[in-house]
C-alpha cells in the first residue's frame, strides 16, 4: 500500500522504506541499488496480516503486497451480586468491575526495517445491564425502597465497591415507660461526696425524709416506636412499652391518671419493685436500730424516731414528730416538733421539744415587720397603677422606685430572714421552706423587675400573712419531755416536763406548761408556766436551786431544803429551813405564800 504524500516525498529524496499511519502500513520499494529488500516486525497486542497469512516474526514486504493490521481487543468479565441484608432493611449490591483492553498501533516510519510498536488503553465496564439488575430485585422480592438513581449512576459510570441499593424504612425505637423516683434510695448513713477540707463528720449521713404533700414519684408513659418497612414491603411493628405501674402504700396517694405518687403524711419513703409494679410506701416512724453515733451521723427526720441504742456524745437527733430513745444520751442535742421521751439517763444533753422558740419569735418578728411594709407598698402601688401605665412604668419598675425612694426596709427583712433560716439547724416545715423560697424568688435583687402585675403582689402578700399563721401555730404547739434521770443538762420545752426515775441535777428546765419530778431536783433551775411538783428540792449542802412559775401557779415541794429559792410571777422567796409537804403562791394581795399543805 502507498501512501500519496509519502510516496511523492519518497520519489523527489529517492527514498524506500515501509512506515504506519492511522492504523494503516505503507511500503515504497527501493529505486536504487543501495537498498535492496524492505522488513516489517510484528509487535505485541496486534496481529499482523500479509496476502491474507499472519505474520509473527520478521518478514519482507513489497508494495504490491496486501498488508492489514488487526489491534487486539482483550475482554475480563466482571460479576455482581445482590445481597439482602438479615434484618430485610436494605438490598447490597456487590460489584466487580469487567475490563476491556485496546491495542492501538502507533504511527511509525518511513524506514527499511520497521518495528511496529502498539500502545494498549484499559476500560472498565459494568458486569450488568439496568434489566438485569431489575430482574434479580424482582427475583428478590425487593419492592420497597429501590434507589433507581443510585443503580444508573452505577451503571454510567461503573466502579468496583459494594452499593446501597434498596433501603426500608427501620422503625421508631419503642421507649417503656419510666418511673423517676424524687428521693434518693441509697443506704442510711450513706456519706455525702465531694467532702471539703473542713467537715463536721458527725453530719455527713442522711437519712431520706419527706413532707406530706411532696411529689414522690412520677411515671413518665412508654411510647411504640413508628412501624416500618422492609425492602419486600412487609410492615415492622416495633414492640409495645413494657409498663410500669406506681402503686400506693401506706402514707402515698396516686393520682387518678397513675403518673404521679405523692405523700400524705411525712415520714421517710421506702419503694419495693415487685415485678412491673413500683410501691412506695412512706413510714412516720424512723427506727434506728442501735446508737446513734459518728458512724451514722447526726438525723434529721421528718416523722417520729425510735432510737433502740443510746445518742452518743457530740452526735444531734431532730425530728418533726416525736422522738422516743431506749438509750443513754451522752452530750448529745435532741431536738423534735412533738414529744421527747428518753427511757434512761441523761447526761450533758440539751433536749428541745416542740421547735425552737427563740428562732420562732424571731422568723416570725421579721415576717409582721416586713408584712406592715409590703402591705403598705401595695397599697401605694394600686393607687398608682394608673398614673404608671400611662407613663409606661411597669409594675416591677414601680415597686422598685418605691423600695429605692421609701420602703428601704423591705430587702433587709428578706435578707435577715434568708440569713435566719439558713443558719437555723431545726427541720424547718414545708410551709416555711416554699415562702422563704418565695420571698428569695419574687423579692430579692433585681427579681423585684420581674414583678408583671398587682396580683402577683397580692399573692405574696397572701403567703406571707399564711406564713406568720403558721409560724404562730407551730409555737403554740405543746410538746411535752418525759425522762428518767439528768445530769448538767439543759431541758425545753413547750409543754409539760416530767421525771419519772431519780430526778435532775445541776440543770435547767424551761417548760410552756406543768414541770413535775418524782425524785430530786437538785442545782439548777426551773422556768414554768404551769403548775411545778417536786418530790424533793435542793440538797443538805445547799446546792443553788431555783423554782420558777408565773402568776396564777402553784409549786408543790415534798421535801425543800433551806436555800432552795421559789418564784411566782415577779415574787421571790427561800426556804429558810428545810420544811415538808409546801405550796407557794401568790394571795390576793399578790403576797407570796409559802405554808405547809399537808400530806
Amino acid at each position: 500500500m502507498i501512501d500519496d504524500s509519502m510516496e511523492t516525498k519518497s520519489m523527489e529524496n529517492g527514498f524506500a522504506g515501509v512506515w504506519v499511519k492511522g492504523g494503516k502500513v505503507y511500503v515504497k520499494n527501493p529505486v536504487s541499488d543501495g537498498v535492496s529488500v524492505l522488513t516489517i516486525t510484528p509487535c505485541t497486542g496486534v496481529d499482523l496480516y500479509i496476502n491474507g497469512n499472519q505474520i509473527t516474526g520478521r518478514t519482507i514486504v513489497k508494495e504490491k503486497d496486501e498488508i492489514v493490521l488487526k489491534p487486539s481487543v482483550i475482554e475480563e468479565p466482571g460479576s455482581f451480586q445482590l445481597v439482602v441484608a438479615p434484618d430485610g432493611l436494605s438490598v447490597t449490591l456487590q460489584v466487580k468491575t469487567g475490563t476491556t483492553t485496546r491495542y492501538i498501533v502507533e504511527d511509525a516510519g518511513p524506514e527499511t526495517d520497521l518495528v511496529l510498536r502498539s500502545v494498549s488503553r484499559v476500560e472498565d465496564t459494568c458486569p450488568f445491564t439496568l434489566v438485569q439488575i431489575l430482574q434479580e430485585l424482582s427475583r428478590k422480592n425487593v419492592t420497597f425502597g429501590i434507589k433507581h438513581s443510585e443503580i444508573q449512576a452505577i451503571y454510567a459510570k461503573p466502579a468496583s465497591g459494594s452499593y446501597l441499593i434498596a433501603e426500608g424504612e427501620a422503625p421508631g425505637e419503642t421507649t417503656n415507660d419510666r418511673i423517676d423516683l424524687k428521693f434518693p434510695t441509697g443506704p442510711e448513713g450513706q456519706k455525702a461526696d465531694n467532702i471539703g477540707d473542713k467537715v463536721d463528720f458527725r453530719d455527713i449521713g442522711e437519712i431520706t425524709s419527706v413532707d406530706a404533700g411532696n411529689l414522690l414519684a412520677e411515671r413518665h408513659p412508654g411510647v411504640q416506636g413508628k412501624s416500618g418497612r422492609k425492602v419486600n414491603g412487609a410492615l415492622i411493628i416495633p414492640p409495645k412499652p413494657v409498663v410500669h405501674e406506681l402503686g400506693a402504700g401506706k402514707g402515698v396517694e396516686v393520682s387518678p391518671d397513675g403518673n404521679k405518687a405523692v405523700a400524705l403524711i411525712s415520714g421517710r419513703p421506702i419503694v419495693k419493685k415487685l415485678g412491673n409494679r413500683c410501691m412506695i410506701d412512706v413510714d412516720p416512724v424512723l427506727h434506728k436500730k442501735g446508737d446513734i453515733d459518728i458512724s451514722t451521723g447526726n438525723i434529721r427526720f421528718k416523722g417520729d424516731v425510735v432510737v433502740h441504742g443510746n445518742v452518743c456524745e457530740g452526735m444531734t437527733l431532730q425530728a418533726a414528730g416525736k422522738i422516743h430513745i431506749m438509750g443513754m444520751i451522752f452530750s448529745a442535742q435532741i431536738a423534735a416538733q412533738g414529744d421527747i421521751t428518753a427511757v434512761q439517763n441523761i447526761t450533758g444533753g440539751n433536749l428541745v421539744a416542740g421547735g425552737n422558740n427563740s428562732f420562732f419569735k424571731a422568723f416570725n418578728k421579721l415576717l409582721e415587720s416586713l408584712y406592715n411594709d409590703f402591705f403598705e407598698l401595695t397599697q401605694v402601688v394600686s393607687g398608682m397603677a394608673e398614673q404608671a401605665s400611662k407613663k409606661n412604668i411597669k409594675t416591677g419598675q414601680l415597686v422598685q422606685l418605691l423600695i429605692d425612694k421609701k420602703y428601704g426596709r423591705i430587702p433587709g427583712f428578706i435578707n435577715e430572714i434568708i440569713k435566719l433560716t439558713g443558719n437555723n439547724t431545726f427541720i424547718l416545715s414545708r410551709e416555711m421552706v416554699d415562702l422563704v423560697g418565695l420571698l428569695e424568688k419574687k423579692l430579692s435583687g433585681l427579681n423585684v423587675l420581674k414583678i408583671e402585675s398587682y396580683d402577683e403582689l397580692e399573692k405574696v402578700l397572701l403567703e406571707i400573712k399564711e406564713g406568720r399563721r403558721i409560724i404562730e401555730n407551730m409555737a403554740k404547739n405543746k410538746a411535752n419531755i418525759t425522762f428518767s434521770y439528768a445530769v448538767n443538762s439543759r431541758i425545753e420545752s413547750s409543754g409539760d416536763v416530767k421525771v419519772e426515775g431519780g430526778g435532775c441535777i445541776n440543770t435547767t428546765i424551761n417548760a410552756g406548761g406543768n414541770v413535775s419530778i418524782k425524785g430530786v431536783f437538785r442545782g439548777g433551775e426551773i422556768n414554768a408556766t404551769g403548775d411545778i411538783i417536786l418530790n424533793e428540792a435542793g440538797s443538805e449542802m445547799g446546792a443553788r436551786t431555783l423554782i420558777k412559775t408565773e402568776s396564777g401557779r402553784k409549786v408543790y415541794i415534798r421535801k425543800a431544803f433551806e436555800g432552795v429559792r421559789v418564784q411566782v410571777g415577779d415574787r421571790l422567796a427561800s426556804v429558810t429551813s428545810t420544811q415538808t409537804n409546801i405550796k407557794a403562791e401568790l394571795d390576793e394581795a399578790g403576797v407570796l405564800m409559802i405554808y405547809h399543805a399537808g400530806k
